[in-house]
């Protein structure tokens, strides 16, 4: 059996799949004590510190909910521009055919590192830090179909 997809991921995918790992291990974790400790301290010292210290407990308060998600959104921009526009991927029984600008990798099932099935991506790892991630909008109706496929050619699912 094949399939082939044209990879069309935005800097929103990358940034879902970011904010993902964060919150899903004990960074993430830290990361919600942190602003609630700093939460609480603002409401604590609200009228007894300066402004200066108040800007400070302030800042710590939306650090992790939002100039973080910022950060990692435009770190994501950045990645998207150095995907090429006609990225391809075929998987057949030898493995992924990964084709761009007339260059062609194959990557053996046995090397693929990890899939991670999200609500609306499929992410292939071909090592720790590397992978290719598939949207449910590029998959369509073989979604189900493509993921039990995977699974049997990897048992990494």
């Amino acid at each position: 059996m094949k399939y082939r997809f044209k990879s069309e991921v935005k800097a929103l995918d990358f940034w879902k799949l970011s904010m993902y790992k964060t919150y899903h291990n004990v960074a993430g974790i830290c990361n919600i004590v942190f602003t609630v400790a700093m939460a609480a301290l603002l409401i604590r010292f609200w009228n007894r510190v300066s402004d200066v210290w108040i800007g400070l407990i302030f800042f710590g308060c939306i650090l992790f909910p939002i100039i973080q998600p910022v950060c990692i959104y435009l770190r994501c921009q950045k990645q998207v521009e150095d995907i090429p526009k006609d990225l391809e991927l075929e998987f057949d029984d030898f493995g992924i055919r990964v084709t761009t600008g007339g260059a062609e990798e194959k990557i053996r099932w046995k090397k693929v590192g990890n899939i991670i099935k999200q609500r609306d991506m499929i992410v292939i790892y071909t090592d720790d830090k590397h992978g290719y991630i598939l949207m449910e909008r590029t998959l369509g109706d073989l979604s189900e179909e493509f993921l039990s496929y995977l699974k049997k050619q990897t048992n990494k699912i």
